[in-house]
């Protein structure tokens, strides 16, 4: 049995009420508001048309066709599907921007294979806002480019959103996915990003067990920032980049990770200062910091010990998350940040940058972690300068070796520099950072 410390058990029954009172109502408030509409079918450019379900736009990057307004149901075969021939060099057939948003499509069950809002073979899409209920398939996008899926709902399907093969430069972002039986996100083949998404409660249902995120293979995958959460495997991955800043929190599986070819190694995390995911089950203590995280006592936000998968297939050497979050995971913020001198002169030497560091509204110095204050993400405070107070109120002052910040700057000119950090309260792990400008003089 897994004790848990008192505040991260309030922590975590305090996220399980938020998931329940956002799963309470599967259809949305506004669904009453929706026209109906017979399903939607475009073929190329010339097809986004009033008959279409077009409700203004031309099709440019600053004035996109939009589609929005309606309720779609029982369709057996689509709601919406915008396709187009891609050609023998891949590039899609259907290139007018479009949107569409604030639509509901509800009870398909598509005998041929394509999703509720299905596209295929098209660039320069964004779906967004819609609400997608009791579906085979919600949201699938194959074969495209430049398309954002952001904000929708989609609920109690049979998978959620699918990216599938040869799709190019694909986000994925700030969606409600819950309560689908066989998956949440489905990612490969394909760019993909998929970040800022709640993804909860699905894989049920399913005799084989299903996910809530899960990549294929030769998927150039970046898996950041989501909420995942109550899922029968939390995330699966067998091909992309090592996935981190996410919040894993008592799924039946946390995650697992395979890989396409034998020996692999699997680190779940961006490395140190910026750290890995949280996970609800690790049981490890934070008494010290550092890469090697043996500079005590001095806590970082970050355990001491890596948070190791329970399980993995044997071909996996290691899968290891190095730098575990104490906290979840919250999105940067940004403060301000002034230098002195503002104007550097090559020749000069030794002495430090100076950062007057000002923090969002709410935090102050005993938030920051001074083991993560980074300028560019490469130079760490200067040895002997601890962080300190300044005369101007809330400003913090940070000194950087001048030496190390001149090998930023490799010619004359103005150069912004980037002062970022990890900002620790009782709730959350949140990066910070914050921007100016400084000159470089010729000698």
């Amino acid at each position: 049995m897994l004790f848990l410390k008192p505040a991260r058990s309030l922590l975590i029954l305090a996220l399980l009420v938020i998931v329940s009172l956002l799963t309470s109502d599967i259809l949305p408030a506004r669904a009453s508001s929706f026209q109906p509409h017979a399903p939607i079918l475009i073929s190329d450019n010339g097809g986004f048309t009033t008959a279409n379900g077009v409700t203004g736009g031309s099709g440019t990057a600053t004035d996109p066709y939009i589609i929005e307004g309606w309720e779609i149901a029982s369709s057996p075969d689509y709601g919406i599907l915008v396709q187009g021939t891609v050609d023998g060099y891949g590039r899609p057939g259907t290139t007018a921007h479009f949107v569409i948003r604030n639509v509901y499509v509800h009870d398909s069950n598509s005998s041929s294979g394509h999703a509720a809002v299905d596209l295929i073979g098209v660039a320069n899409g964004l779906l967004e806002n819609m609400t997608v209920s009791k579906t085979k398939t919600a949201i699938g996008v194959y074969q495209s480019q430049n398309v954002t899926i952001a904000n929708n709902l989609v609920q109690s399907n049979g998978l959620g959103i699918s990216v599938g093969a040869y799709n190019k430069n694909i986000t994925v972002v700030g969606n409600k996915v819950l309560s689908n039986t066989y998956g949440g996100i489905s990612v490969f083949y394909a760019s993909v990003v998929v970040t800022g998404n709640s993804v909860y409660n699905n894989g049920f249902g399913n005799p084989y067990g299903g996910y809530g995120i899960a990549t294929g293979r030769r998927c150039d995958c970046l898996i950041v920032d989501n909420t995942v959460m109550n899922n029968y495997g939390g995330l699966f991955m067998s091909s992309g980049p090592s996935p981190f800043h996410n919040n894993f929190i008592n799924n039946t599986v946390q995650a697992a990770a395979g890989c396409p070819y034998s020996g692999c190694v699997w680190t779940w995390d961006s490395g140190y200062p910026s750290g890995g995911n949280f996970w609800s089950d690790y049981a490890g203590v934070d008494n010290c910091s550092g890469p090697f995280q043996n500079v005590c006592p001095n806590p970082d936000g970050i355990g001491d010990t890596p948070y190791v998968m329970s399980s993995h297939p044997p071909w996996v050497l290691s899968s290891i998350d190095r730098f575990p979050l104490m906290k979840p995971f919250a999105p940067a913020v940004s403060g301000t940040v002034s230098f002195g001198p503002t104007t550097i002169v090559a020749e000069s030497n030794g002495g430090y940058l100076t950062a007057f560091v000002g923090l969002p509204k709410g935090y102050n110095a005993s938030n920051l972690i001074p083991s993560s204050i980074r300028l560019n993400g490469a130079i760490a405070l200067a040895s002997g300068a601890p962080v300190s107070q300044s005369n101007e109120a809330g400003a913090l002052v940070v000194r950087f070796n001048m030496t190390q910040v001149k090998a930023l700057m490799p010619k004359p000119g103005n150069y912004v520099l980037q002062v970022s950090g990890n900002l620790l309260t009782s709730t959350n792990f949140r990066p910070f950072e914050a921007t100016s400008t400084i000159r470089l003089l010729a000698p």
